[in-house]
């Protein structure tokens, strides 16, 4: 069995989640100035509830932006700091994708819109579309 943790800062919320012996931890914050600097506090805290550490992982999924400036550097940054310390692979994905990923499951269809302020009078935007 795998042992996974998903990072992600790429929006207002910052959000570490490890996936070990078929649990799920999670731990979050949002609606906090700069949320992704606690993004190694959060790891820390679901590494000491898992009795796990960094080098007990398989692999390291990300969110790789689009997204907020410092957010998405910070996540890219801690992944590939665990990952190029303790040799663990990672696999990153559209902040985009994800977020119209969950809404597909949340609403039950197969088309999806996803939109997130760029600041600046600018958008990122995708559509996304269950082809199987």
């Amino acid at each position: 069995m795998q042992t996974i943790l998903a990072i992600d800062t790429c929006t207002e919320v910052c959000s570490v989640s490890l996936y070990s012996r078929g649990e799920i931890i999670s731990r979050f914050v949002q609606d906090v100035a700069k949320s992704s600097s606690l993004v190694l506090p959060l790891c820390d805290e679901v590494f000491a509830q898992a009795g796990l550490s960094v080098a007990d992982l398989d692999v390291i999924v990300y969110t790789q932006g689009p997204g907020a400036f410092t957010g998405v550097r910070m996540c890219v940054s801690v992944v590939q700091g665990m990952s190029l310390a303790y040799d663990i692979p990672t696999l990153g994905f559209s902040t985009l994708e994800v977020m119209g990923f969950g809404a597909a499951q949340k609403y039950k269809t197969d088309k999806v819109a996803v939109a997130l302020d760029a600041r600046m009078r600018e958008v990122y935007w995708g559509v996304y579309e269950k082809v199987f």
